[in-house]
């Protein structure tokens, strides 16, 4: 019974959008509500401990499917994704004492993302219009190609991603040193430490990888409504080295 209404409870905090594309209501409320407790937090004079325990709560409330994606994010070994990355800074700042921040972060995060997949819904759709004069039979299978899991991966989008990565990485192993280090020349540990939780913060690619499929999208859109159908977004890609073309 308790694993029924776990896996309910991450199913309603995973659903992002609906089929228009617009965030979903359960996300929308939870955002609205979080952003409401966090007002009231930092607005109305409350003990210290009320008001930490307001900007936990509203943590909580807006960013528990990032927890949940987190949580796989680890068990599938990537211990650099965007929302593992995303809790270390949230937790951390709560930590050391910045509730107000981990919870302005999560809001400011889950806005940004709900944003971003609205304009990339969007998108898709204006692509598929693309071929909207076409024969039904060609739609469909734009469509299909269109809609896979796979089919706005290219090569350059691999590269770009193996970058960020490296990037992030970097970036980790620059902010633990500089937190180490800057004690030793004046600012205290829990300012270091904050500002290392800020680097991490802004060196999260996760907007750029995300958005990276799109171009490839429009362009098999685009190419169909030419006549020429790419079942992937890598064989457009591998057009740009071909030499001869044989159309039967």
């Amino acid at each position: 019974m308790m694993g029924q209404i776990l896996d309910r409870i991450k199913s309603l905090a995973s659903k992002k959008v609906n089929d228009s594309g617009m965030p979903d209501v359960v996300l929308f409320a939870r955002i609205v509500f979080a952003a409401i407790l966090t007002a009231v937090a930092l607005i109305i004079k409350m003990p210290a401990a009320v008001r930490v325990a307001l900007l936990i709560l509203a943590t909580i409330i807006a960013g528990i499917d990032i927890g949940w994606e987190a949580v796989d994010a680890v068990l599938n070994k990537d211990f650099f994704a965007a929302p593992v990355v995303l809790l270390v800074v949230v937790f951390g700042t709560i930590v050391i004492g910045y509730p107000e921040e981990s919870a302005i972060a999560v809001i400011l995060y889950q806005v940004s993302m709900a944003a971003l997949r609205y304009v990339m819904q969007r998108t898709r759709d204006s692509a598929l219009a693309l071929v909207s004069g076409e024969e039904e039979e060609r739609r469909t299978r734009v469509r299909d190609f269109v809609s896979a899991d796979d089919a706005g991966d290219t090569n350059l989008g691999s590269v770009i991603g193996r970058s960020a990565s490296i990037v992030l990485k970097a970036a980790m192993a620059f902010a633990v040193v500089y937190a180490i280090v800057v004690p030793f020349t004046g600012p205290t540990f829990r300012t270091s430490i904050h500002r290392m939780l800020m680097i991490l913060a802004v060196c999260t690619p996760a907007s750029v990888i995300v958005a990276m499929p799109l171009t490839a999208i429009v362009g098999q859109c685009f190419s169909a409504g030419q006549g020429v159908l790419f079942s992937k977004a890598k064989n457009l890609e591998d057009t740009a080295h071909a030499e001869t073309a044989v159309f039967d």
